[in-house]
């Protein structure tokens, strides 16, 4: 069974014409049991796959996903967009909600 991917937020940021969107994601298929978060980092359409983080426990990708955002804007990178897709996990994972 294929992997089933649902975006729950993501965050957008631009650095010398390069852009990173950083996603939070719940994964399902037919071989997790209970749910599976992932932090993921996209350039340009492909993830950068080194740099994923899945894990069952939602407080470890949080703090993965703030870590990356910090890192980010540490680094120079301008942050350009946001996106919750409605999941009521989503809020979870939402810096504004701090």
């Amino acid at each position: 069974m294929a992997e089933n991917r649902s975006p729950l937020i993501s965050k957008k940021y631009e650095k010398a014409g390069r852009v990173l969107d950083v996603f939070v994601a719940q994964v399902s298929d037919g071989d997790i049991v209970g749910q599976v978060f992932q932090c993921e980092t996209w350039e340009s359409g492909f993830e950068k796959t080194e740099k994923r983080v899945t894990s069952g426990n939602q407080y470890e990708i949080r703090r993965e996903f703030f870590k990356t955002l910090l890192d980010l804007v540490e680094d120079g990178w301008s942050k350009k967009g946001a996106a919750n897709y409605g999941s009521p996990n989503g809020k979870f994972y939402d810096p504004a909600e701090l």
